[in-house]
């Protein structure tokens, strides 16, 4: 839509249209960023169950990191795992980013010249009829 105009007759897309794809492409990059996400944190905490030997309390909060924000700020968390602690903040801050609608939409005011064909009246002293 670059260059193309916002409203008028020679609009590619009501302006409307645009606002709601726009939104819908912003949640689904923002669900798949998250899902991708919710890969990563579960792989990376299997493999430190097979390398390293944790309490179990320290497990049960670790679990508890993608479902409490205030899980975050549990030192023994952040001790134990900080990489992990640090895909759940960027899963809970990934929330609070795509839930804000898109912005990336800017109208800038241009002169055009549009060129038509026009049929005109004119008047012919020579034609006497």
């Amino acid at each position: 839509m670059n260059g193309q105009q916002a409203s008028g007759p020679n609009a590619i897309l009501p302006q409307a249209f645009v606002t709601t794809i726009s939104n819908i492409l912003a949640n689904a990059f923002g669900f798949s960023l998250r899902a991708s996400l919710a890969v990563a944190f579960v792989q990376h905490l299997w493999h430190l169950f097979r390398i390293q030997a944790m309490k179990v309390s320290t497990i049960e909060l670790i679990f508890a990191l993608r479902t409490n924000f205030f899980v975050l700020f549990a030192p023994v968390v952040m001790k134990a795992t900080p990489v992990l602690t640090l895909l759940a903040l960027v899963m809970w801050m990934s929330q609070i980013v795509t839930s804000f609608p898109p912005g990336a939409l800017n109208v800038e005011i241009a002169v055009r010249e549009i060129y038509t064909q026009l049929r005109v009246p004119t008047y012919d002293a020579a034609f006497v009829s």
